[in-house]
């Protein structure tokens, strides 16, 4: 649109000056709203970004925590039939 401006200055059309001038001013004020839309986006998708990451950090202790759990069962059960056969090979040796 500057472009067009110029070259409606250097052909001396001061009625086309104004309409070219009222268009390059819409489209300074489209381009200063795409960029607030994208500051308000980028600001939008770090934040769910950072939730994303809270939220991940906490299911994984939480499946953890769970694996941990099941491995300690695993192992108390193990105990008890260790306990339980304990006397059975005491008789054979």
């Amino acid at each position: 649109k500057r472009e067009a401006e110029a070259k409606i200055m250097v052909a001396n059309k001061p009625d086309k000056i104004q309409q070219a001038k009222n268009e390059i001013r819409e489209w300074e004020a489209k381009v200063q709203q795409g960029e607030r839309d994208f500051e308000q986006i980028s600001k939008t998708i770090r934040k769910e970004v950072g939730r994303f990451e809270k939220e991940r950090v906490k299911d994984f202790k939480t499946v953890i925590i769970k694996y941990l759990e099941s491995l300690v069962q695993t192992q108390q059960q193990l105990i008890k039939y260790w306990e339980a056969f304990l006397p059975e090979a005491k008789a054979i040796a």
